[in-house]
């Protein structure tokens, strides 16, 4: 069947839709054309600020503000959909491959009956067994429990009857929330710089245990903190809240498309889980003599709730991020007392794009581990390139099609230089998902070049390494710190944070302006043709004296953000 017009609903280059339209010879639109870079996020802030203030339960949490950080993908689509309506030709017949999200927002854009391709039931229940084929296939059965349990137990109902109940200490310890492998990681290099103190890690997930430990760190999980009972009449109160809320919705267009498709169904959920997950971390403080809480991602809102409750009971509070920056801080506050930028330009991207009060900034690093700089070069011999590859799916992107951009050249040059390619996965991946993937995409010749490498950076892997390349990734920044090339893939930018832009302001990473450009690599390198980049404005360690300062509530110590002694 002939079209007359094809719009992908997804995220793609514009080299992909430009082979798209010689395969289908029509024109071609990309919602990912319509983003306007840091305008997205900042008018999806300006869209959720107006629900604020309604949700507020006991310790006066604000449930819409959590709640809105599990939205605002969605929101920012329904914002890019609202431009294409607006770009679209009157047309007679539109077709849809899905009816699924965000087909619901199209049609309430365009006021225009979308017929689906396979609409009947019969059907839709048959689409659904590949669906789970998939989820079976992609995740190992410990990820398996793991996402089943986040999903059915969010309120560690079941978790807390099998992993016994914490008994209350005396011993001081420093709250370290955590959900993830990567935030725990940063968080032990924190730790190790103080041997002295006692930190406690509390996990709200399995994987959040998985790092190596230091001596002065106790691991718990939060299901052993968990209360038997929830409050049911503060829940009925935050329904009937909600419910006053909702209606307000519907008079915010963007947010309107939301609620008319079912997007905001499960916030009844949230509320419940939320409150459960709440009154497991009071018990946290009940039980534990917590005399500070560090905080590496204050965008989930299980290790977000911890960082409120102590700075509104008056505990010092410290954030940092485990990443290079965090571009949700476009969309959400700060909750803590202070934030540790780890260089010069994450703390320049926190006040210049994000709009952050210097004075609740300061500089301090963890100390790199495993650091191997790669000097001398020229004199090593080289066996691999790496691929750092990310959870492209939730940014609404097809790894197939950007595996096959991407490594469809760098095999190439791969073969010609007699080189190995390593694919290095973000957490958020799953090996047996993209091993299979490449199966799919690349002739089993090529496959025998790629190998799919999981956890933390080796330096080893680092160290042999050509060059490597990132579509957005924080590997840009640990490679240049470790003088290790790396490329960084500018036209398949998945976000609307300004990361990108960020990292050429301070000359971290190589500019690709199209796939193109990779076969032009070597040349780049025998060029040296590189940005001479200040290492101390992209990793900026803090000495221990002033990390205990802070974790005690510093600097109204009587120091300022520098650790000079403020004048009388």
């Amino acid at each position: 069947m002939p079209w007359d017009l094809i719009v992908d609903l997804g995220i793609s280059s514009a080299f992909q839709v430009r082979s798209w339209e010689e395969e289908w010879k029509c024109p071609i639109l990309s919602l990912g054309s319509f983003r306007r870079g840091l305008e997205d996020p900042q008018s999806a802030n300006r869209i959720l600020q107006l629900a604020r203030g309604y949700l507020l339960g006991d310790q006066d949490l604000d449930w819409w503000e959590l709640t809105a950080l599990l939205i605002h993908e969605e929101l920012e689509t329904a914002i890019l959909v609202s431009r294409l309506c607006a770009a679209l030709p009157a047309v007679d017949e539109i077709y849809a491959s899905r009816s699924s999200w965000p087909t619901p927002a199209l049609v309430a854009g365009l006021g225009h009956e979308i017929r689906t391709f396979g609409e009947n039931t019969g059907t839709r229940t048959r689409g659904r067994l590949p669906h789970y084929w998939n989820v079976l296939r992609k995740f190992s059965w410990s990820q398996l429990s793991e996402i089943f349990l986040d999903k059915y137990d969010a309120g560690y109902k079941w978790r807390s009857r099998f992993g016994g109940h914490a008994h209350r200490r005396s011993e001081p310890v420093v709250l370290v929330p955590t959900a993830y492998t990567n935030v725990s990681r940063m968080a032990a290099d924190y730790a190790r710089m103080l041997p002295d103190q006692k930190f406690l890690f509390v996990t709200t997930r399995r994987s959040a245990s998985q790092f190596e430990r230091p001596p002065n760190v106790r691991l718990a999980n939060l299901a052993s903190y968990a209360m038997d009972e929830l409050d049911d009449e503060e829940y009925s109160r935050l329904l009937a809240k909600w419910e006053a809320l909702r209606t307000r919705l519907r008079q915010i267009p963007e947010l309107a498309v939301l609620v008319a498709s079912g997007r905001l169904d499960f916030l009844p959920d949230v509320l419940r889980h939320g409150l459960a997950m709440r009154d497991a971390w009071r018990g946290v403080f009940a039980r534990e003599q917590v005399t500070s809480v560090l905080c590496g991602d204050d965008s989930n809102r299980y290790t977000r709730v911890p960082v409120t409750l102590a700075r509104k009971s008056g505990i010092p509070t410290v954030d940092f991020h485990h990443g290079a920056f965090d571009g949700r801080f476009l969309l959400k506050t700060l909750p803590s007392d202070l934030f540790l930028a780890k260089s010069e330009m994450e703390r320049d991207y926190l006040v210049r794009v994000c709009g952050f009060a210097p004075e609740k900034i300061a500089l301090g690093a963890p100390r790199l581990q495993n650091y191997t700089g790669a000097n001398g070069r020229e004199k090593r011999e080289f066996s691999h390139i790496i691929f750092f590859s990310e959870a492209y799916e939730t940014s609404s992107a097809r790894p197939e099609d950007i595996y096959r951009e991407l490594l469809t050249p760098l095999l190439k040059l791969a073969r010609s230089a007699g080189l190995k390619i390593v694919i290095k996965l973000h957490p958020f991946e799953s090996a047996k998902e993209r091993q299979w993937l490449i199966r799919r995409v690349f002739p089993h010749q090529d496959g025998e070049l790629m190998t799919v490498v999981e956890g933390p950076l080796s330096p080893d892997l680092m160290r042999n390494a050509w060059f490597a390349i990132t579509v957005e990734s924080t590997a840009a920044l640990d490679c240049t710190l470790r003088n290790v090339p790396c490329f960084v893939c500018e036209w398949l930018v998945l976000s609307s944070y300004g990361y990108v832009q960020q990292y050429e302001r301070f000359g971290v990473g190589i500019m690709l302006r199209s796939p193109q450009e990779i076969e032009s690599i070597p040349d780049i390198l025998a060029k040296n043709d590189t940005q001479a980049v200040r290492k101390d404005y992209l990793w900026k360690p803090i000495e221990p004296a002033m990390l205990q300062m802070y974790l005690s509530g510093g600097p109204s110590l009587g120091y300022d953000m520098e650790g000079k002694r403020k004048a009388n």
